[in-house]
């Protein structure tokens, strides 16, 4: 009998260990809290429990932490007899603010012509629990009382701003700016008596429909005509940056100030010109050839002397600037050229 019970004991010794083992499990809080989306590791929350043989420590598993709330969490010890466990719970909150996206930092416009539009600098307002949050952004001023913007304010911020379903505000700033609209620009009118030369009137009309490009055909501003003169024909001209609507209305002005007046646009046919432009064109072309076969004769006949050393260096750029020199008085030539 006593042999028997001594086999039982011993056979179930590590039964009677556990049995009378103690188990304990402490965590750090009864409750945590996450953001969603976060990792969680549970091993992290757990602050002391029974670390000898025999005993199993078990994590809960499959947390969520991308659905918003609380979960209860169960952590248990045990052996082979007994167990404890102890729950966690926890708590998945949006913690993170919608973020705003702006297509521009700082925006300039005209006052009294330019409208501001909240929207159009508006690219995008993302939250990462409640998603697209663009429809729900608001704008304002906030240098104002009211949060209106303000054209009277050369320079404000405007403040873009959403929250979401958490309560979590999301903002961006753009940097509003407004400037007065630029003044109507008054044209320099200059004329030229209609009895110009033929070569002159050509120069005229070629200059009034360029942009700045050749001033042979102006002529230096001059006080405009009283009205007891007769100067007969009159070509007014506007200065380059003026369309021809603001050329034709400070002639009439000018003209209101000076007696009779007619401003008539010139949309003339005549094509009796083009001869004149045709022969001055063939004699750019013909001055321009012989301008480069000069330039290399005279640098071939240079170089020559040089080897020869009839030139050192000073009487070599010597003859150098009198060739350049040359040259350009010969283009100076075309200069009013008339022709039979």
């Amino acid at each position: 009998m006593i042999v028997a019970v001594g086999a039982g004991l011993y056979v179930g010794r590590e039964y009677i260990q556990a049995e009378f083992q103690t188990i304990e499990l402490e965590l750090d809080e009864a409750e945590a809290t996450v953001n969603y989306g976060d990792s969680f590791i549970p091993l992290e929350h757990v602050k002391n429990y029974t670390k000898e043989d025999g005993v199993e420590l078990i994590l809960p598993q499959e947390i969520d932490t991308k659905k918003i709330g609380k979960q209860t969490l169960i952590y248990t010890v045990k052996n082979k007899m007994k167990s404890v466990s102890k729950e966690l719970v926890l708590n998945v909150v949006d913690g993170d603010s919608p973020v705003i996206k702006l297509n521009k930092k700082e925006v300039t416009l005209t006052r009294g012509e330019d409208e501001f539009s909240c929207k159009a600098y508006l690219s995008s307002a993302d939250d990462t629990v409640d998603g697209d949050l663009t429809d729900s952004v608001n704008c304002a001023s906030k240098d104002t009382d009211d949060g209106k913007i303000s054209e009277k304010k050369d320079k404000q911020t405007v403040e873009y701003s959403v929250k979401d379903k958490a309560g979590n505000v999301g903002t961006a700033e753009l940097i509003l700016k407004f400037n007065d609209p630029k003044p109507e620009p008054t044209p320099v009118i200059i004329y030229q008596n209609s009895g110009s030369s033929g070569s002159g009137e050509t120069s005229n009309s070629g200059s009034s429909g360029s942009s700045g490009g050749g001033n042979s055909g102006y002529v230096a501003p001059q006080p405009a005509p009283q009205p007891q003169q007769s100067h007969g024909t009159q070509y007014f001209m506007f200065s380059d940056g003026y369309d021809f609507d603001t050329a034709y209305n400070a002639c009439v002005a000018a003209g209101s100030a000076h007696g009779a007046y007619s401003c008539n646009p010139l949309m003339s046919d005549d094509i009796s010109k083009i001869p004149y432009l045709k022969r001055l064109s063939n004699a750019t072309v013909k001055t321009i050839k012989l301008s480069i076969t000069l330039s290399m004769c005279i640098n071939f006949l240079a170089v020559t002397l040089s080897v020869l050393g009839l030139l050192n260096p000073t009487t070599g750029a010597l003859v150098h600037n009198a060739g350049s020199c040359f040259v350009v008085l010969i283009a100076a030539l075309l200069y009013d050229r008339k022709f039979e």
